[in-house]
């Protein structure tokens, strides 16, 4: 089964991740964690929603989201589900494109 969820980013840098791949970034979660990853959501988020960029990339991964659940970082008060997920294992289970 295929699942498919979304990052947000300016057009300049979707350019370069379509180029060469995404990279781990390190954001700071709500509970003031540092997570290495690239964050993805199950809706195409705006800048409304801490997007930076309006260029939004649909990530298909080739597994189920059950196997992604280790990545899932769970804030109640969001309307949305996210993910920060590793670019290696992005690279090796998704392909990416404009969405």
């Amino acid at each position: 089964m295929k699942s498919i969820l979304f990052h947000a980013t300016t057009t300049e840098r979707a350019k370069a991740i379509l180029l060469d791949g995404f990279i781990d970034g390190r954001g700071i979660h709500i509970a003031e964690m540092e997570l290495p990853g690239v964050w993805l959501s199950d809706y195409p988020l705006d800048v409304s929603a801490g997007a930076r960029g309006n260029a939004v990339l649909a990530v298909s991964f080739t597994l189920p989201l059950s196997c992604l659940a280790e990545f899932e970082v769970i804030e109640d008060d969001k309307p949305y589900r996210e993910w920060c997920v590793p670019s290696d294992f992005i690279r090796q289970h998704a392909t990416v494109a404009f969405g």
